[in-house]
């Protein structure tokens, strides 16, 4: 259950945002509604590297559709919450091992690990490329609230679309990815895409590590989502 509900959700993250960079294009009289650049940035304003120590829930918006999981990491310690709306649908936690939960269900498989194991959980890439922002070039300076401040991208490619990105000033980090849909003639109107980070904080306790009270272990195959029965 755990790995299937992981590859819904990253393929989302993974797939989803260069899909947007590449089909939103800006419609050709565009640029006279666009202010003229107060500051432009060619390097990152902010750190592209996912923080050693760090919480927070990651959300992609699509239109009315919203997604979302938790993270937390600190150094090797890694914690992964996946939801069904609002209910927590699996859980993985890496430490000394890989502990994969079912909450639901109560239960829970363990699998050992090789150091530096982290980088290979699939959420490393997911939300390492959030942070890292790696298509981006140079940076339009828009506009400040409180501690955000917020960018236009400027991109080499003319013919992708608009991309708005938010930077939290005191922690130096992106917490904030909107891709602009442009309005084709003639066409439905495509969803704007938003990837955010909120609930943002750089020290995590360590009990959100530790396996939480009444869990049974269990092998793989108890762990495995049960096949519902057919209606006799």
């Amino acid at each position: 259950m755990f790995l299937s509900n992981l590859h819904r959700h990253f393929l989302l993250l993974i797939l989803i945002v260069p899909i947007f960079q590449a089909c939103s294009g800006i419609p050709a009289n565009s640029n006279s509604n666009t202010p003229i650049a107060s500051e432009i940035k060619s390097e990152f304003p902010f750190s592209t590297k996912e923080p050693e120590t760090y919480q927070g829930d990651f959300v992609v918006t699509i239109g009315t559709t919203e997604e979302h999981f938790f993270r937390a990491r600190k150094g090797d310690s890694s914690r992964i919450d996946l939801f069904e709306g609002s209910d927590i649908s699996s859980t993985q936690i890496v430490t000394d091992k890989i502990y994969n939960i079912d909450p639901a269900r109560k239960i829970y498989t363990e699998e050992s690990i090789a150091s530096g194991a982290l980088n290979s959980v699939p959420v490393f890439d997911a939300t390492n490329g959030f942070f890292a922002g790696k298509e981006y070039t140079a940076f339009e300076e828009t506009g400040h609230d409180g501690s955000i401040t917020r960018y236009r991208v400027k991109n080499t490619d003319t013919s992708k679309g608009e991309i708005l990105v938010s930077v939290d000033k005191a922690s130096g980090l992106m917490v904030r990815q909107e891709f602009i849909a442009s309005m084709v003639e003639g066409s439905e109107p495509a969803p704007n895409l938003i990837f955010e980070i909120r609930n943002l904080k750089l020290d995590v306790d360590e009990d959100i590590f530790r396996l939480p009270a009444g869990l049974r272990k269990v092998g793989k195959s108890e762990f495995r989502t049960p096949t519902p029965k057919a209606d006799k």
